[in-house]
């Protein structure tokens, strides 16, 4: 009994062993697998360095990219502003006279690069004599007479009459415009002007007024003085203007301003004289007889 009982606790004792062989066995193969998640843990993240190394860079050359890009758009709006300079337009349609500036010329600002006139907006200036000064009115009909056709003279209309005398000629300049212009007249030819009186029924009113006046609206006159279109085209101009009576909105303008004068009504507000204007176009709405 004795020896089975020996040979049982034996076998128990083997059968003890052989478990923690297995035990150790099983630790072994964890500790591998372990080792080996350790490993690969380890080269993960090593190439996660490498990728946020690959990321980092081609984040720098985007942005370096980028201000290329910036630097060309710059340089493409500084061409396109350099070639719409280059282009020279003039504010009214014509036939150039002169060219006064020659490629490559550096003009200055408002400077002319050449003469341009309209074959159908043709004026003549006329010396009048201090003593038949008094015998000439705005509106009042002529006849114009220039060798480029001679025996059918031009029909005239006179526009205004220049606020500043000529002493050493002893005249005024009265200015007449061309009503029937046909190409063959041009600027600087020399013409002979005779003005109709009313007794030759051309005159647009019954009789030669002695003084006339312009009607402006009352908002455009500040002090007594306008802002007008200078002669440039493009130049806003202040000028002293002597003012009459106002009435319903409108004032009279007995001297200082002509006719064919264009005034300036928007943007007056912190306008200086000489400052450069763009004169836009103005549809005119029913009812509105401004």
């Amino acid at each position: 009994r004795q020896l089975e009982v020996a040979r049982a606790r034996l076998e128990a004792a083997l059968a003890a062993r052989e478990t923690a062989k297995a035990r150790a066995a099983r630790a072994t193969a964890d500790v591998a697998a372990a080792a080996a998640a350790d490993k690969a843990a380890r080269r993960t993240e090593e190439l996660r360095i490498e990728d946020r190394h690959a990321l980092e860079a081609a984040e720098r050359e985007l942005a370096h990219a980028e201000a290329a890009l910036a630097r060309a758009e710059a340089a493409r709006r500084l061409a396109t502003l350099r070639l719409e300079r280059v282009d020279v337009r003039t504010p009214w349609s014509g036939i150039v006279l002169e060219r006064t500036a020659l490629p490559g010329s550096v003009l200055a600002a408002g400077e002319p690069v050449c003469e341009v006139f309209d074959p159908e907006r043709l004026r003549v200036r006329v010396d009048v004599p201090f003593e038949d000064v008094g015998r000439t009115f705005v509106g009042q009909r002529a006849e114009i007479e220039c060798e480029a056709r001679r025996g059918a003279p031009y029909a005239g209309t006179v526009l205004r009459r220049v606020q500043r005398a000529d002493i050493q000629k002893v005249t005024l300049e009265v200015q007449v415009r061309i009503d029937d212009p046909d190409g063959k007249i041009l600027p600087d030819m020399l013409c002979q002007v005779r003005f109709l009186g009313r007794e030759e029924g051309a005159g647009p009113v019954e009789s030669p007024p002695t003084t006339w006046s312009v009607l402006v609206p009352t908002r455009l006159v500040d002090g007594g003085q306008v802002w007008v279109l200078g002669p440039e085209g493009d130049r806003a101009r202040r000028r002293d203007v002597s003012v009459g009576e106002a009435r319903d909105g409108w004032t009279e303008i007995r001297d200082g301003l002509n006719p064919t004068d264009k005034l300036i009504d928007e943007g007056r507000d912190g306008l200086e004289d000489g400052d450069r204007v763009r004169v836009r176009a103005r549809t005119r709405k029913e009812g509105d007889d401004r």
